[in-house]
């Protein structure tokens, strides 16, 4: 839901000049097809806008890459997947701006840093 709103602000941001990005990233790779991935989409985004927040899912070798760079905890537990929130802020040149932990932060948090 913290994306949803997110998404909502970074929409009316498009006159500024600033082009933040969402990326959501899956790490069940069995049930996460692009079809479901679409569908969830479909049910935050109104109107969908992929150009401003996609949704992806990577090979195992990306994810556990993915886990490594951003401090993932991730593991199958009983036919699901448990694992922790990570939020990254990156800036324009690649570089990772503010890591959040878990969701303790609000999305005007977040709105107010793509500002």
């Amino acid at each position: 839901m913290n994306f949803a709103e997110i998404y909502r602000g970074i929409r009316s941001l498009r006159s500024s000049g600033s082009k933040p990005h969402l990326l959501t990233i899956s790490f069940d790779t069995d049930h996460d097809t692009p079809a479901v991935l679409r569908e969830y989409a479909r049910r935050y985004m109104n109107p969908p806008d992929f150009g401003k927040w996609e949704y992806a899912i990577g090979t195992p070798e990306q994810i556990k890459k993915i886990h490594q760079l951003f401090r993932l905890i991730y593991q199958p537990e009983s036919g699901q997947i448990t694992h922790n929130l990570v939020t990254a802020l990156i800036g324009p040149d690649g570089r990772l701006k503010r890591l959040y932990q878990g969701n303790r932060y609000t999305p005007a948090q977040i709105l107010a840093e793509l500002r």
